[in-house]
């Protein structure tokens, strides 16, 4: 774009040089009646002319100019919204993986707590009843001996001796 400018404002002013070349060297006398007279209407006419080319050529140098920055600011606006849409994808990926491993942790809880629920099932004594015909107690009985008596003691139960 510089090089551009650069470019037109010297076209410009080798325009403005040869036009002034030419007038001055025209080759008519100066005191020549009503040809000089002429020939300053139509070096008059020509600077007249070069003035609406060089204005010509600056508001359309102008106009580049601003063509020039609204592609400028369409290409950064089209930039800043590709970065806000990357970023808005790379929030929902995050969010989608944040999701997947909360899962995957409550099934490992659920599942954790299922085979705990079937140890604690296959360690615990079922009541069972026996041919005898009496059921077994379900819990162990201890027989200790306090003196002269013996008594039956389930273990669960606190021990006080009588006495």
């Amino acid at each position: 774009m510089r090089a551009l400018l650069a470019c037109l404002l010297a076209c410009a002013g080798l325009l403005v040089l040869s036009g002034c070349s030419e007038g001055g060297g025209s080759g008519t006398p100066a005191g020549g009646g009503g040809a000089p007279a002429g020939g300053a209407a139509e070096e008059a006419s020509e600077h007249a002319e070069e003035a609406a080319q060089q204005r010509e050529e600056a508001s359309e140098t102008a106009r580049n100019r601003e063509v020039l920055a609204q592609i400028e600011a369409s290409k950064k606006e089209a930039a800043a919204e590709a970065r806000a849409k990357a970023r808005e994808h790379a929030a929902e990926v995050n969010v989608r993986k944040r999701e997947a491993t909360s899962e995957s942790q409550a099934r490992a809880r659920e599942e954790a707590s299922r085979r705990a629920a079937r140890t604690r099932e296959s360690t615990t004594p079922k009541p069972t009843t026996g041919s005898g015909g009496g059921s077994t107690p379900t819990t162990q009985q201890k027989t200790k001996s306090h003196g002269p008596s013996e008594r039956t003691v389930t273990s669960p139960a606190p021990v006080t001796p009588h006495g």
